[in-house]
């Protein structure tokens, strides 16, 4: 009986907080060339934008460059690094991975806006 009310309540919930949400996720293993990508946010979403996320981890050979909402970060050898920052939409996200020196390894990132 009590799931009855409580189950409309929580799928309400999820499908609110998901509206605008956007991510994307990367698995390069590629390091011949520069890896871009960019969020474009919703024009109109339900729950005005706060908050862009970043996550990265992995191994490789020698430096890259990772610059994620005009924020520039290099990483070499083992890492892990998340990021959060404010962000109120309006413009998109860009995302770039150059390889820099490094010829081989496996990167992970994932990155959102919400």
């Amino acid at each position: 009986m009590i799931l009855k009310r409580i189950l409309p309540f929580v799928l309400g919930t999820l499908v609110v907080s998901s509206c605008g949400k956007r991510s994307k996720t990367h698995v390069i293993t590629d390091f011949s060339q520069p890896v871009f990508d960019t969020l474009v946010p919703y024009e109109k979403p339900l729950i005005p934008y706060g908050v862009a996320l970043f996550k990265v981890q992995g191994s490789v050979n020698d430096t890259i460059a990772i610059r994620f909402l005009g924020l520039d970060r290099k990483y070499m050898g083992s890492f892990s690094d998340d990021l959060k920052m404010e962000y109120y939409g309006m413009i998109p996200v860009a995302f770039l991975f150059d390889p820099l020196q490094a010829t081989e390894g496996e990167v992970r990132v994932e990155f959102e806006i919400q």
